[in-house]
């Protein structure tokens, strides 16, 4: 049945990995969804987020550091 429905080994498209009243602003949470650790967070000014958990320049766990506020962006 793979060669009939070949998929791409990371998915392509928008999946649902939460609701938006699972976070609130300025909170980060570390969800583990298509085996890759995410973090979920929502900015101060509403806005929800999707990253890669782990830094790509230092190589830490950003679900893992304390956070004061939610700064980042994409």
């Amino acid at each position: 049945m793979a060669s009939r429905f070949p998929m791409p080994q990371n998915p392509n498209g928008w999946f649902q990995v939460g609701l938006s009243r699972d976070v609130s602003a300025g909170e980060v949470k570390s969800i583990h969804y298509f085996g890759k650790d995410l973090v979920l967070f929502r900015t101060q000014e509403g806005e929800a987020k999707v990253f890669d958990a782990v830094c790509p320049h230092l190589g830490a766990h950003l679900g893992l550091a304390a956070w004061s506020t939610a700064t980042w962006s994409a």
